[in-house]
Formats: structure tokens, C-alpha cells, sequence
């Protein structure tokens, strides 16, 4: 089979085993774009594309971070065969005023196929292409017609995403509503079912919230008051620099959620962070129930064939819940009902209509690959048991907890992260310790002091030269003018009467 040479939109590939401090650490966002729910889709349309031969490279975001040239376009096209975008909920204010304008422009210099597998929309449920400033309106038809010149059709998370693009001037077949690509990497057949008759105070739960709503802070208290083993998982790059580095999320959290050091959920250990989503999905199979308002979250549960159930809040979550079936409520209804600990809403969870659906939606989605010119490992002959062996045999980075519930292992591993080598803390710019003795070479600042004094010596001595240099032009000149001057007729007689005075002249 020949090479496909793909170019896909990820931090890293669903193999890396970056630590969680590296992870956390690079870029602005982590390797995570702000939202660990993004290495879950981008990981498994990076596996279903992995056919035997394939050459996947992640592009580190880069397209959208940066404003890239024609010369970077022309080496993509160079280099690689198709460009495929997992992409999440672009089509909001923020992101289309800014990341995906430079996106859109990337796109538009390039000649191979670019192929968006599953973008959605958000704003208020029923406002469509409203929800968006006109501004972001036109950069989003802008990027949808760049992407169309270069592909069969455009993949959507949903129906409401499909309402917002047809007033915007798109509509079928140019798009194509697949749902979210990482409940597909389970296979046609997988189904989810309950574990447990009934959750208790004591069942094994994780709750994702990490929410800016303030009718979160009564659904947390009442939830983690009446369940002994609530675990909190965390999403965003603020939740993950609490737990490693003790970082308080800003205000605009919601208060009385796990925001800070001094909550009891992160001195007894009760919160996580993953950076990568195998390790989320071990974690999550332990657990009897998972629930909150994190779409990814609750995914990610499902996929580990935990139960889950959604509190949507906006139409980014809501149309991924209707299209697949996953049980849901809205968040603010639930909490006025009240009736929202995980007892309730494990009583609502019915998955007979996601489990009815899948079949039909993996189908559908295969077919939009294929549409596409997308070789995906489902396809026969197309299997790459090597790479899932690959996979299997790479060690998951663990999650991260708060250091109070911290092993021994994981505290050598942060302080070894922020120790870095002698060389790195000598150049330490809080807290060093700085020398008074001006000769001293012990430490980074001293050797910048030499190195300033040295350049000073030279741009001096280069000063003296250029000094010197213009002495000596000037006494040449005087030389070359006195030759001048001895070479003319009144020059000649004046040399000729120095030779007759001089030993052994004539006169």
C-alpha cells in the first residue's frame, strides 16, 4: 500500500509519553489546546486514520497559532497528502475572531485535500448563526468555503451546527452531521450498560464540572455532602496547574467548587487531571457513575464503558447529546428540580438510545471518511494490529493529583521538573542567590557581567584602532601629496637641488 503522507490537527500523537509537567508546560495552552477534551477526539481520528503505511504528524496547532507563510504552506503541500482537522467548538466568538482566521488563511494556501472531521458551534440552544458576531459570522463562512474547495463536504458535530452553516449559505451535501469521532473508537457493536443496581454514599463516582455557572456551587456542596468517594476530574489548563502547582483558578470559577488548595476535595486527594486520555479512561472504568456538565468528560466515561449522564448548558453540548443519544438534562432545570445528587440522575440514565444508535452513526461516520479520500482501519485489509500493539505497550502517563495525595514517584517527578539541572538554577531569577563580588563566576548573571565588561573592552579597543586607522589615512594623504608635488616641474628642480647637496652629488 503507498504511503499516506497525513498532516493532522493534535498536540501529540495518541503514543506520546510526554510527563505531565512537559504536557502542561508547553505552549500557552499545554499540549491540550486549554482543554484536555481535545486530545480525545484528535486520539481517535488519529487511530482510525493510522492505517498500515500511514505517516500521521501532529501539527502542534501551529496553523492557528501562528501566522503562517506562503513558503509554510508550500512545504505541507510538499510534504504531506491531506490535511485532517478534529476540530472542537470553533464556531463561537473567540475562537473565529482570532485562532480560526489564521486557520482559514493557512487553508487557503494550500493544494491538497483538507478534510474537517466533526467542528460544532455555541451560543445559547435556538439562537444559531445569531449566537455569533458578524464579524464571526463572515470568518466563518470564510473557513467553511476554504475547507469545501478542498474537500467532498465539511463533518459537523450536529444539527444545530448544520441550522447555524445553512444560514450562513451551506447546506447538503456539502455538510455532513457525524457526531463526535471519539465514541467511534470502540467499535460498531459497543453499548454501554449500568454496573450497579443503585448508587450509594459509598459507590465510586467522578463528577466533571469545573464550572463559571453559580448554580454549580449547590450542586457540587450537595453532591460531594452525600457521596463519600466523589472524585472531581478536571478539563481545563487552570485545573491542571492547581494540582501541580498549587495555582489557584481565577475568580470567574465558580466559588465552592474545588478551586483552590483549601478545599477539602484537593487535601484529601479527591481531584484529577489527565493528560492523556488512556490513563482517563483506566480511571473512569473504576468508577460506577460519571456525571457533570463536561461533554468530553462524560465521552471519555462512556468509551471506558462507564455510564455517564450530561448537564448540558449550551448547544455545544446539547446537539452532541441529542445526536448520539447519551442521557441528559439541562443543567439549570435539574438544579431548580432539585432533585440533582448522582442518585437522581443515575435513576434517569437509559441507554437504549445510545446504545440503539451507535451502529447507524459509526456507519455513517466511516462513510464521510471515505467520501473524503480518508483510508480509516475499519475498511478490509486496512487493519494495523502492530500499531494498537504499539499503543498497548506505551506507558500511559498517570494522572495528576494534588500533591497532599501525591506518592513518593510523583513528587520526585515535579521536583525534579522544577529543579531542571544545576545549570538551570544558577540562572534562577527569584530567590538566587547573586554574589556582591563583581569577579565572581560562580552563577549566570556574573558570566553576563564578564561578558558585558569584555564587549565593552572591545567596542574600546576597536574605537582606539579606528582612531589609529585615521592617523595613518591622514599621513598617507600627506605622502601621497608630497609625491604629487615632487613630480612636477617645480618639484623636479627642487629634487634635483637636494641631490647635488646630498654626499656624492653634483655641485
Amino acid at each position: 500500500m503507498a504511503t499516506r503522507r497525513i498532516l493532522i490537527r493534535a498536540g501529540r500523537p495518541p503514543h506520546d509519553t510526554t510527563s505531565n509537567e512537559g504536557a502542561v508546560a508547553w505552549g500557552p495552552w499545554g499540549h491540550f489546546a486549554g482543554n484536555a477534551g481535545n486530545m480525545v477526539f484528535s486520539d481517535s481520528v488519529y487511530e482510525t486514520l493510522n492505517v498500515p503505511g500511514a505517516e500521521i504528524t501532529c501539527d502542534a496547532y501551529a496553523p492557528e497559532r501562528y501566522d503562517l507563510t506562503q513558503r509554510d504552506a508550500d512545504e505541507v503541500n510538499e510534504r504531506y497528502d491531506v490535511y485532517a482537522i478534529p476540530l472542537a467548538n470553533a464556531f463561537r466568538n473567540d475562537y473565529a475572531e482570532g485562532p480560526l482566521v489564521r486557520l482559514t488563511s493557512f487553508i487557503e494556501k494550500l493544494r491538497i485535500p483538507v478534510v474537517v472531521v466533526g467542528v460544532g458551534g455555541q451560543g445559547a440552544i435556538g439562537k444559531g448563526a445569531a449566537g455569533l458576531s458578524p464579524r464571526a459570522q463572515e470568518n466563518v463562512r470564510r473557513f467553511v468555503a476554504a475547507v469545501l474547495e478542498r474537500s467532498h463536504s465539511i463533518g459537523l458535530r450536529g444539527e444545530s451546527t448544520r441550522g447555524m452553516l445553512a444560514e450562513l449559505g451551506f447546506s447538503e451535501p456539502d455538510v455532513d452531521v457525524i457526531g463526535c469521532p471519539s465514541l467511534y473508537r470502540m467499535g460498531r457493536d459497543f453499548a454501554v450498560e449500568r454496573r450497579v443496581e443503585r448508587i450509594t454514599a459509598d459507590s465510586p463516582l467522578a463528577v466533571n464540572l469545573e464550572s463559571k455557572l453559580p448554580i454549580a456551587a449547590d450542586f457540587y456542596r450537595a453532591n460531594e455532602a452525600a457521596y463519600s468517594d466523589l472524585v472531581s476530574v478536571f478539563q481545563t489548563l487552570y485545573g491542571a496547574e492547581l494540582l501541580l502547582w498549587g495555582t489557584e483558578m481565577p475568580r470567574a470559577f465558580t466559588a465552592g467548587t474545588p478551586t483552590s488548595i483549601s478545599h477539602p476535595a484537593y487535601r484529601e486527594g479527591r481531584i484529577r487531571f489527565f493528560t492523556n486520555p488512556r490513563s482517563w479512561r483506566d480511571f473512569l472504568a473504576d468508577r460506577d457513575f460519571s456525571f457533570g456538565t463536561r461533554i468530553h468528560g462524560n465521552i471519555t466515561a462512556l468509551t471506558a464503558g462507564t455510564p455517564a449522564f450530561v448537564l448540558t448548558t449550551d448547544l455545544r453540548t446539547q446537539e452532541l447529546v441529542d445526536y448520539h443519544g447519551i442521557p441528559h438534562a439541562r443543567f439549570d432545570e435539574t438544579v431548580r428540580s432539585g432533585r440533582y445528587l448522582a442518585a437522581d440522575l443515575y435513576e434517569r440514565a437509559d441507554y437504549a438510545d445510545f446504545n440503539a444508535r451507535m451502529p447507524g452513526n459509526w456507519d455513517h461516520y466511516h462513510a464521510f471518511l471515505e467520501s473524503n479520500g480518508l483510508a480509516h482501519i475499519h475498511e478490509e485489509g486496512n487493519a494495523h494490529p502492530e500499531y494498537a500493539t504499539r499503543l498497548a505497550d506505551a506507558a500511559a502517563t498517570p494522572g495528576i493529583v494534588p500533591v497532599s495525595a501525591a506518592h513518593t514517584p510523583e513528587i520526585a517527578t515535579r521536583l525534579s521538573w522544577l529543579w531542571q539541572g544545576r545549570a538551570a538554577d544558577r540562572d534562577r531569577p527569584t530567590g538566587g542567590y547573586r554574589p556582591e563580588f563583581p569577579l565572581d563566576r560562580t552563577d549566570a548573571q556574573s558570566l553576563r557581567q564578564q561578558l558585558d565588561r569584555v564587549t565593552g573592552q572591545l567596542a574600546e579597543q576597536r574605537a582606539a584602532n579606528a582612531e589609529l586607522e585615521a592617523r595613518l589615512d591622514a599621513r598617507l594623504a600627506e605622502l601621497e601629496a608630497f609625491k604629487s608635488y615632487l613630480n612636477r616641474p617645480v618639484g623636479a628642480r627642487v629634487r634635483s637641488a637636494i641631490a647635488r647637496r646630498l654626499p656624492g652629488g653634483r655641485g
